[in-house]
């Protein structure tokens, strides 16, 4: 154990002298460091020399150490400029030749290097006068070509009436643009056309219909004249229509709501089907319209090989405790999932 303490610190006393001796030597690289000259930015620089290629710089004293001078030259090497930069003059185009001649002349750079003029025949770009654009009706044909016409403001007498030029993608777009903005445009004036009829016609506002009338099997609507309507509408109009649809289905639907049953119990799980069968036996209703027993058949089963739920008669609701009331069913058949399934619970104020 005394040996452990000895080595641990030895090792500081180690590394506490190495922190000194950095120390000390940072401290005296300063002291040299400020026995230096220091100078400043360049006062001056002289051109560029062509032989030498060099420049020379001219800096002024920082530090106010009498051993350095007031000033101090220093040569660098100019800095070439890769590229050489041209002013360019246009000459007139010629008539015969329908080409033009290009005069360059050195903008910054070296001499060595660039030349200092020099000069460069082109042809003569002449902006085409005749213009052309799409027809309303113009659709591209099967060999991808579309008949174009000429644009107001071009010269009748060197440009044609009419021209064919290819179908392209950008042609296509605009002429689809087009036709979307000539479609708004219809839809619009249509839309307008639209309200403008509306006020010139007759516009009800619906009434409710009439019970059916047993001995002629009509119903009667009365719809009463709106505002902004014709001069010449009548204040109200009548509609008759046969009784029926509806009515129908709702007769259909309470007839078949006064069939009541009283729920049966479930049988156990038959051996031979795997099914378990519950009858319920009628209570009220009509003895013609309604079976006096309905018979449900479920399987014992589900089809993924689980035990099905079932269940007996709900309870009544007990008492009421802890602002909690419960209601309970009992589990003929299933697991912990069917006896969830066979709590009720409702809030009550004990």
């Amino acid at each position: 154990m005394r040996v452990k303490v000895v080595i641990v610190l030895m090792m500081v006393a180690l590394l506490v002298s190495m922190a000194d001796a950095r120390r000390r030597k940072n401290r005296n690289r300063q002291k040299n460091k400020d026995l230096k000259c220091k100078y400043g930015r360049p006062i001056t620089k002289s051109e560029c020399v062509n032989g030498t290629m060099t420049k020379t710089f001219s800096l002024k004293r920082q530090n106010a150490y009498n051993n350095c001078t007031d000033t101090k030259s220093i040569e660098r090497p100019c800095r070439m400029k890769m590229r050489c930069k041209y002013s360019v003059s246009k000459g007139d185009c010629d008539p015969t030749t329908q080409r033009r001649t290009k005069t360059y002349i050195l903008k910054d750079g070296s001499d060595s290097n660039c030349n200092p003029t020099f000069t460069k025949e082109k042809p003569c770009r002449v902006k085409d006068k005749c213009k052309y654009k799409p027809t309303r009706n113009s659709v591209c044909d099967d060999n991808g070509m579309i008949e174009l016409e000429r644009k107001s403001g071009s010269d009748p007498n060197a440009c044609a009436p009419t021209k064919q030029v290819k179908c392209s993608e950008k042609m296509i777009r605009k002429m689809q643009r087009k036709k979307n903005k000539m479609n708004k445009k219809e839809r619009r004036k249509n839309r307008k056309e639209r309200r403008q009829n509306r006020a010139k016609e007759c516009r009800y506002k619906r009434g409710s219909w009439s019970s059916c009338n047993p001995k002629t099997s009509l119903m009667v609507r009365t719809d009463v004249l709106k505002s902004k309507s014709a001069d010449f509408c009548e204040q109200n109009r009548t509609i008759t229509k046969k009784c029926g649809g509806k009515g129908k289905r709702k007769n259909r639907k309470t007839k078949s709501r006064r069939c009541k049953y009283q729920r049966g119990t479930w049988s156990e799980c038959d051996n031979v089907t795997q099914k378990r069968r519950k009858v319920n036996k009628l209570v009220s209703g009509d003895p013609k319209r309604c079976k006096p027993e309905k018979v449900i058949q479920r399987a014992c089963a589900r089809p993924d090989g689980r035990d099905r739920c079932f269940f007996g008669k709900w309870q009544d609701w007990e008492v009421c405790q802890n602002g909690v009331q419960k209601k309970q069913r009992p589990v003929l058949q299933g697991g912990m999932e069917c006896q969830r399934r066979g709590v009720k619970t409702r809030p009550c104020n004990s």
